[in-house]
């Protein structure tokens, strides 16, 4: 990720529009960095429910023993393997 550098004067000027973004920002005195900004990331309020929701679903599927956690484990690490090899790729499954 590539850190964008700011004046201080443009940075105070301008602060939430750095603060709502991904990117971090060095912020810049005198031609010197005096500071840097590293947005974390935000959530909406229906992503924190979803995420919520999925974990409920998950305990309830886990509970019952129709499921197995290392099977999940597996699927997960097969899944984000193959969404590593997507982006690498610039591809996405069929």
């Amino acid at each position: 990720m590539d850190t964008k550098e700011v004046d201080i004067q443009e940075f105070v000027s301008v602060f939430l529009k750095y603060t709502a973004g991904n990117s971090p920002v060095a912020v810049i005195e005198d031609g010197k960095a005096i500071g840097y900004l590293i947005p974390v990331a935000k959530y909406s309020d229906a992503d924190v429910a979803a995420l919520k929701d999925a974990g409920a679903a998950l305990d309830q599927l886990l509970g019952t023993g129709d499921i197995d956690m290392d099977e999940v484990v597996a699927e997960v690490d097969e899944l984000r393997k193959e969404s590593s090899r997507q982006k690498k790729t610039g591809t996405k499954a069929a």
